[in-house]
């Protein structure tokens, strides 16, 4: 069993610093703000703690599924409160989840939109020339999406297509898994549409690439493994990893889940709620149905169902879980988790971020087992990792559980701001 992450460290100059701002700011009390963003075009929930003065780091925190942003308040006001508001927090709730009738009614998001969504948000609001360097911190599948999305802005020259986010992640996951070998020649969808003994002509029409595409994928992949070995052989050895945080450019953060994640086939849990998510549409009209009762009825009914649950997490619970087009873009989006998850976990992807990662892990967590801990260790050797035993998975519904978890992440911030420039990784 490993052993429980109980002591914090000793807290740096910069840290005893921004302790002692804390307190001066501790009669101020920063105003949150909800606002809406487009993003990619796309109207978001934004929640915003702006810091006090110039901020010195921007912390973005990425939700789980539910993606509701108000669930992460207490969350928010602990890390802008321990850092002395030298930092902007925000937090965002992923599309379709506002429970605000933001989304059209039948609108849903798959994972993958939802990843794009994120690319889009780092790009437009948070990386650039003049912008404080930014720390992700991402709760359980917002971990996911978190790490892909943070990988393909630093390489988004391999990824113009989904055809090429497709063939890029299947070649980086074939040397990851076999790094003696060459680059796997790119046959592109046109091989697999035609099938066997169908004409040429009929494939290439079918498919619609031609032998310059397949010379531009095969280019583009090669030039991935380059990358990727030349990382290897400037680190040494594999580099440490994680989900929380690492360096003063880009880190990726978070807790309880990461992108080793993947379908458990022997939990029952994971079995029932993927079964329920094929039930998406007739579920989501049963919410709406809900949704028409008036709204201290239904915080009854919550309490009721869900009696440990704090004022916060209660009242957005409500607001979420009783929104037709918010419950069916969570049950839509966990349904297209499950197929995407099924797959083998991209370990590649851990290894790339380096020290920039850490991870936080729940004991008796559903989505991360002791063996996934186990297993994450055994193919990312030197990952940052904690093991702590006084956090549960849904720490967000805690305002307890969020001030810990803030104490432990804030140190990670400070290490990050102080550690030497990481000039592969700036954005």
């Amino acid at each position: 069993m490993p052993s429980a992450d109980h002591t914090l460290r000793r807290p740096s100059g910069l840290a005893a610093a921004a302790t002692a701002a804390a307190v001066s700011a501790a009669s101020t009390i920063p105003q949150l703000t909800s606002t809406v963003w487009e993003v990619g075009g796309l109207p978001t929930e934004v929640l915003e703690l702006p810091a006090s003065g110039p901020a010195r780091v921007q912390l973005l925190i990425i939700p789980g599924n539910p993606g509701a942003a108000p669930y992460y308040t207490p969350f928010m006001h602990s890390l802008h409160r321990r850092l002395g508001g030298q930092a902007g927090v925000v937090c965002v709730s992923n599309l379709g989840m506002d429970g605000s009738g933001l989304t059209p009614k039948g609108r849903v998001f798959s994972l993958e939109e939802q990843i794009s969504h994120k690319v889009d948000l780092l790009r437009e609001r948070f990386v650039g020339p003049g912008r404080p360097p930014v720390v992700v911190l991402a709760h359980s599948i917002g971990t996911y999406m978190s790490i892909h999305a943070v990988h393909r802005l630093e390489n988004h020259h391999l990824y113009s297509s989904q055809a090429a986010t497709a063939a890029v992640d299947s070649v980086a996951r074939q040397h990851w898994e076999h790094p003696d070998e060459p680059p796997a020649a790119a046959a592109g969808p046109a091989a697999a549409a035609a099938g066997p003994g169908a004409p040429a002509t009929a494939a290439q029409e079918s498919a619609g690439w031609d032998d310059r595409e397949d010379a531009a994928m095969q280019s583009m992949q090669e030039e991935l493994v380059d990358a990727r070995r030349k990382q290897q052989g400037q680190a040494g050895v594999p580099p440490s990893s994680g989900t929380a945080s690492g360096s003063a450019e880009h880190t990726g953060s978070g807790r309880g889940g990461s992108s080793s994640y993947e379908v458990d086939p022997d939990c029952s849990h994971q079995r029932r709620l993927s079964q329920l998510t094929r039930h998406h549409k007739l579920l989501s009209r049963l919410a709406g149905g809900v949704g028409a009762l008036p709204f201290g009825l239904r915080r009854a009914l919550v309490r009721l169902v869900v009696p440990q649950l704090e004022p916060h997490a209660v009242d957005t619970t409500v607001k979420v879980f009783t929104s037709a087009t918010s419950a069916e873009n969570g049950l839509y989006m966990g349904l297209t988790e499950f197929e995407t998850l099924a797959a083998p976990a991209d370990w590649w992807l851990i290894e790339d971020l380096g020290p920039r990662f850490a991870i936080f892990v729940a004991p008796g967590d559903t989505w991360f087992k002791k063996w996934k801990w186990d297993l994450l260790h055994r193919e990312v050797p030197g990952v940052e990792s904690h093991w702590v035993d006084t956090q549960t998975h849904a720490f967000c519904v805690s305002e307890a559980q969020s001030d810990e978890l803030a104490e432990r992440i804030v140190q990670i911030v400070h290490a990050a701001l102080q550690a030497p420039a990481h000039a592969v990784s700036r954005l």
